[in-house]
């Protein structure tokens, strides 16, 4: 039988439910934060097998460029090259471009052409020195001054698909010779392309070092000469202009300038600043202003011929150009619609297919065709 104590009360029930559900609490906040955090890496640093295209900037290029030994000149305006922002995408920089129509989203193979990241910034890289030293010719040649390149064959830095080229020729490849004709620099490859018809099959002697097994053991490797015959295409931008689908530069190059210029490309990679580069060694080494106090964006490679070739990505150009404050903005003739589409009237948007196009169109912002005249008179006496 149970007995109470007189006088004694009940003991108190203690509910233990109220730290159970905060504790679950707690481990479902943990939880979720551990998942946003996972998330949050995940997405921004997982990367995919694409690439992506963004707007870069405006760089003055004249503030760029030095010279040794002749008078300079400086301009009241910018006179810039544009840059694109190239970067493997992650899950969150695809959902980005999603909502933002200046991001391209490009595949691997697009971007990179079968290359390696690093195989591609190597390409890039040579390809911005090719177009600093071409830049430099073309201008200095322009003016009047004696020019002369020199070298040992022409380096052939990519080879473009679907092109006359394409399973013929390779990166390291060095031509020295068309139909039997010495070819010593890029200029003479180029040269040589375009005075034939396009339809002529030539017959390229090209070096190649994929023979090292015929040389005797412990020799170094002896490059082959070897003949290519290869049938010239239509080039895409001009149907009249014979087409092989290289780009080249001048293996063991040596400029004979008159003086010395440099340009300051900083981490900048790639051809697209070849006519800015032009434009702006011709704008420091002449009287007055190419730009009139204006910001001019300038995009194009240019060719040791002076003619302005495509580059891709006016669209994000143009994007950044506006950004900068440009009222005028040059891309090659081809891509002229694709940037008048994105700067929707924002500056005047002028398709070049020559530097003489571009100075024409930075001429009729000055009023000052002086420089326009001087390279004219240049161009018409050469010999074809």
């Amino acid at each position: 039988m149970d007995e109470s104590v007189p006088g004694a009360s009940a003991p108190e029930t203690f509910d233990a439910r109220p730290l159970q559900q905060r504790a679950r609490r707690r481990r479902w906040v943990a939880a979720v934060v551990a998942a946003s955090v996972v998330v949050v890496l995940v997405g921004s640093f997982w990367r995919l097998p694409y690439y992506t295209l963004s707007p870069g900037s405006l760089r003055n290029t004249t503030s760029l460029i030095s010279v040794e030994g002749a008078p300079t000149y400086t301009d009241d305006g910018d006179l810039g090259y544009l840059t694109v922002s190239f970067a493997q995408a992650t899950p969150f920089f695809l959902l980005r471009a999603w909502v933002d129509d200046d991001i391209e989203v490009l595949d691997e193979e697009a971007a990179l052409g079968g290359r390696d990241l690093e195989e591609n910034r190597e390409v890039n890289a040579r390809l911005m020195d090719n177009a600093k030293e071409t830049a430099t010719a073309v201008a200095l040649d322009a003016l009047g001054y004696d020019v002369r390149l020199l070298g040992t064959g022409a380096a052939i830095v990519t080879v473009e698909p679907g092109t006359p080229a394409e399973g013929l020729l390779e990166p390291g490849d060095v031509v020295v010779g068309i139909d039997g004709v010495p070819v010593s620099t890029s200029v003479e490859l180029t040269d040589g392309i375009v005075a034939r018809p396009v339809g002529t099959t030539v017959v390229l002697d090209v070096e190649r070092h994929d023979a090292a097994a015929l040389t005797p053991e412990g020799a170094s490797p002896q490059p082959v000469v070897e003949e290519v015959a290869i049938t010239l295409a239509a080039r895409p931008d001009d149907p009249t202009l014979a087409y092989l689908g290289v780009r080249s530069g001048t293996r063991d190059a040596t400029w004979d300038l008159p003086f010395e210029v440099s340009v300051d490309s900083g981490n900048v990679i790639g051809p697209s600043a070849g006519l800015a580069f032009t434009l702006g060694i011709i704008d420091v080494l002449t009287p007055g202003s190419l730009t009139g106090g204006e910001v001019v964006a300038v995009t194009g490679t240019i060719t040791p011929r002076g003619d302005v070739g495509v580059v891709g990505g006016v669209s994000q150009k143009a994007a950044a150009a506006i950004g900068a404050g440009a009222s005028v903005y040059l891309v090659p003739e081809v891509e002229l619609g694709a940037a008048e589409e994105r700067a929707g009237g924002a500056m005047d948007v002028v398709g070049v297919t020559t530097l003489l196009d571009a100075l024409d169109a930075l001429a009729a912002i000055t009023g000052d065709r002086s420089v326009v005249d001087l390279v004219s008179t240049n161009l018409a006496d050469e010999v074809p």
